[in-house]
């Protein structure tokens, strides 16, 4: 099975392994934002591309020096701790060229956040660093790195960085870190390493966005390929995806694709019954993201999807953040939107 190696470990601690993403048109349908999708189910990636150089992205540029600096800080702390940092991760955070692209490509305004090193809640000697998140927070992404050596990405609907500080606070939480069965289902396995999930979040995100812009005929033979897993290509790509009328975005087009869950929304956790996916729903509100998209709002910390701990999450400011929330200035959404519009204006 893909992937089983890689999630292997103690027997007291095996992950799901499944990708959490949005639809891809009419080749993969997705119930709401986000649905958990079978791991053994998704396109393969050759594993040999991933080398470390980032070439299937246009290779390395120069380092920054400040990410440099904190992100050796970073690895110092974790070697302390017995776990290391892997490479790929360093080498993406730190080039000039490359950090940063995960953002500029999300449909769902997802930004980078790089966490302090934190405990796994499940496996002792093992830690969590967050580097990627959902805009509202209904995924978060995270490296997973045991004292073995063995390092690949998980993600979770909880915010470890947030619970963790809760729990020293005395806050309220509706998670019980010290369950093992609950903190072990709040996980899951998404990728063997940085760099394949960089990849696969890299090319579903434009392809989303070469479905919606009616551009799939024009995409490179990779974005192609990767969807020939689902289905022949039509020869007009209009058939594929209703939604891309005019290959244009009008506002409301603009609110439902780059706001599908707009900013006030709930979502429940479900076991879909066809192939056994988790989907996350969300009560999608697309007239509330138009004015995310006009008007930026403070900077702060995004509240979880949960509205049971929307209530009780103070405001603060990120602490420990290694990234700065560049993309979080005003709302990432808006970020978003004015990247597919530069991308659409530089063409012409």
């Amino acid at each position: 099975m893909r992937g089983e190696r890689s999630r292997s470990g103690p027997p007291s601690v095996r992950f799901e392994a499944s990708w959490c993403a949005t639809d891809l048109g009419a080749y993969r349908d997705c119930a709401a934002t986000y649905e958990r999708y079978r791991y053994e189910s998704l396109p393969p990636l050759e594993a040999a591309q991933f080398t470390g150089a980032f070439q299937w992205l246009g290779g390395t540029g120069e380092p920054i020096p400040e990410q440099v600096t904190a992100l050796s800080r970073l690895a110092e702390d974790l070697t302390a701790k017995g776990v290391t940092l892997p490479r790929d991760f360093v080498t993406y955070h730190a080039d000039s060229k490359l950090a940063l692209t995960l953002d500029e490509v999300s449909v769902t305004g997802c930004w980078t956040d790089i966490s302090e090193p934190l405990p796994s809640p499940v496996e002792p000697g093992a830690f969590l660093v967050r580097f990627l998140r959902d805009q509202q927070d209904c995924v978060l992404w995270y490296l997973y790195l045991r004292p073995t050596g063995e390092t690949f990405v998980v993600d979770s609907y909880l915010d470890y960085e947030y619970m963790y500080e809760a729990q020293r606070d005395g806050d309220w939480t509706d998670t019980d870190l010290d369950d093992l069965e609950e903190q072990t289902a709040a996980i899951t396995w998404s990728a063997p390493s940085f760099e394949e999930f960089a990849a696969r979040f890299w090319i579903e995100n434009r392809l989303w966005l070469a479905l919606q812009n009616n551009e799939l005929p024009s995409a490179e033979p990779q974005l192609r390929d990767y969807l020939r897993h689902y289905g022949p290509l039509p020869a007009d790509s209009a058939s594929v995806e209703e939604g891309a009328r005019h290959g244009r975005w009008p506002l409301g087009q603009l609110a439902r694709a780059m706001g599908r869950h707009g900013r006030r929304h709930t979502h429940d956790h479900e076991r879909g019954s066809a192939e056994g996916q988790r989907r996350i729903h969300v009560r999608r509100n697309p007239p509330a993201a138009v004015p995310a998209l006009l008007r930026p709002r403070r900077r702060r910390t995004t509240p979880p999807c949960d509205p049971r701990l929307y209530r009780c999450r103070r405001s603060r400011p990120g602490p420990g953040a290694i990234v700065g929330n560049l993309h979080h200035q005003g709302s990432t959404m808006a970020v978003g939107a004015l990247a597919v519009l530069s991308r659409r204006t530089r063409r012409r």
